[in-house]
């Protein structure tokens, strides 16, 4: 499995020829002339390496196909084919000739559901497209099919005896996937009957071609047991119906998961596929809400903190919050980027825009992190306002961190001076110290400096009731300091 070369954990779905180096979905740029994204080192064009880490493995799609059957066209066409075999047998002289129709529809259809799969369209296919759009001879083919497996089993044990015949057949049954799946790409009897190319099928989707097979066995024998059991419950009229629509549940189901296997391994097995479907998968990975060229910005400021071009990444960063103010991600990238590379006092200058928009977004924790990163480069750091610094000794305290709350709580009103929730913090500081840390006499002292202070304050009664409770619990009498 390719790995990206800046993220080894991550599977890589391109390829830089020039750097010779394969890359995530994360480390591209999306280059804003062209669909075709770019290597976020070099600038060149980028070569996909297939789809098949990225999309959804049709191993944990059963649940998706199964509704598969039961989507618009795809149950019209179950529908409408048991209809027209009911009809056609109430029909003596024309009956026969119309089952063949229907037969043929029927297997066009089947066969249009892989294809269209196949190419990235997880949608049944239109009933009426389908059927007026040609390719019947499919259903010759198919059968060319059966009938050369047949005679080449029989041809091999009569002439090398049953042991290389039984082979044989064990091959073909084996095959039998990968042989369909060919036929339904290529469109071409010779592929879907050259054991090289079989293999190569096999080869392509690797082990997961167990599972498929055993899927598809599961699926043949639920299909048996559904049938017999309609058999067995229903009356004969209905029974025959009844049983037709099963089959072709079952049929749809079974040429969706091979057409998705194709779709899914189709750059191991050399398949073509439209552009926009790669595109559709192996886009850039971005915020939803991130312009272009800041996703680009940031992409390129990942890869160059990897390569060890620290000021180009400044750069890059600089550039995506020039054409977005707000943008987090940028914010804290420089903000940390700034820390490694020893500038503290130039992050810490960024520290108080930075709160003020992870707290107007509401993450409380995320500026609570990014302040601990900054006393621990400078354990007198205080945030520059003291609404920041409130609001992040509430996170703390909430975080059950009250050494860290107390820290910026404490003489708040002589650091910030014009800060108006000081009866609300120190309030805040009253309960730590009382409730947290047993120290009812300086949470006391706290509220007595409140109730002088500021006695018109919303909290002045709040704070009154709590400091005459803390008196009585604690017997210490009250001296305004």
């Amino acid at each position: 499995m390719d790995t990206c070369k800046y993220h080894p954990a991550q599977t890589a779905s391109w390829h830089c020829p020039r750097c010779a180096m394969n890359l995530c979905t994360a480390c591209v740029i999306q280059d804003e002339r062209s669909a075709l994204p770019k290597c976020t080192l070099c600038r060149g064009d980028v070569h996909t390496l297939g789809i098949s880490q990225v999309v959804t493995p049709f191993w944990q799609r059963l649940p998706a196909f199964f509704a598969y059957g039961f989507q618009g066209s795809a149950l019209k066409f179950t529908l409408g084919m048991t209809a027209a075999t009911v009809l056609a047998s109430l029909l003596p002289v024309i009956g026969m000739f119309l089952l063949i129709a229907i037969c043929a529809v029927a297997v066009r259809y089947l066969f249009a559901i892989t294809e269209r799969t196949a190419q990235g369209e997880l949608e049944p296919p239109s009933v009426s497209q389908v059927a007026g759009g040609g390719g019947y001879g499919i259903l010759f083919k198919q059968l060319a099919v059966f009938l050369f497996l047949g005679l080449l089993v029989g041809g091999v044990m009569s002439t090398f005896g049953q042991g290389a015949g039984l082979a044989v057949y064990i091959f073909a049954i084996l095959g039998y996937p990968a042989s369909t799946m060919l036929l339904a790409a290529t469109g071409s009897f010779r592929q879907a009957v050259n054991p090289i190319a079989i293999v190569e099928v096999m080869r392509g989707i690797g082990w997961p071609y167990v599972i498929l097979y055993a899927f598809l066995i599961l699926l043949s024998f639920s299909s048996f047991w559904v049938l017999g059991f309609v058999l067995a419950v229903l009356p004969l009229w209905l029974a025959a119906p009844a049983a037709m629509a099963v089959s072709l549940y079952f049929s749809v189901l079974m040429f969706n998961m091979m057409g998705y296997a194709l779709y899914q391994y189709h750059h191991e097995l050399g398949l073509p596929i439209r552009r926009e479907v790669v595109l559709r998968n192996l886009s850039p990975v971005r915020a939803e809400t991130a312009k272009p060229a800041v996703s680009n910005a940031l992409a390129e400021a990942d890869v160059m903190i990897k390569e060890g071009r620290y000021e180009q990444a400044l750069q890059a960063l600089q550039s995506a919050l020039n054409q977005d103010l707000d943008n987090v991600d940028a914010a804290v990238k420089r903000y940390q980027l700034l820390l490694a590379m020893g500038k503290s006092d130039a992050a810490l200058a960024t520290l108080d825009e930075l709160f003020q928009t992870l707290l107007a977004k509401r993450q409380g924790r995320r500026a609570l992190a990014l302040l601990r990163e900054a006393l621990g480069k400078n354990p007198d750091y205080r945030p520059g306002r003291g609404e920041h610094a409130h609001a992040l000794a509430r996170e703390a305290h909430h975080a059950k961190d009250d050494r860290l709350a107390l820290r910026l709580l404490l003489n708040l009103h002589k650091r910030y001076p014009g800060f108006g929730e000081v009866p609300k913090a120190y309030l805040l500081a009253a309960h730590i110290l009382s409730e947290r840390l047993k120290d009812d006499a300086q949470a006391m002292r706290l509220l007595e400096f409140v109730d002088a202070h500021y006695p018109q304050a919303p909290e002045a009664e709040e704070v009154a009731i709590y400091l005459k409770a803390l008196r009585a619990v604690s017997g210490i009498p009250g001296t305004v300091g």
